[in-house]
């Protein structure tokens, strides 16, 4: 959660297939300015 990465300003997911979804938190994180998502594809599905 923000409390454990309180400065996390990208993240990237790569290859993972059978992911479906993405935690709450990560998406509400107030530093966050980069999500870049490849080659999950029930997870781009979701989104």
């Amino acid at each position: 959660n923000t409390i454990i990465m309180p400065c996390l300003s990208s993240f990237q997911i790569e290859s993972c297939p059978k992911l479906k979804m993405l935690p709450y938190y990560l998406l509400q994180t107030t530093k966050l300015q980069e999500l870049k998502i490849y080659l999950c594809h029930i997870l781009e599905e979701w989104l």
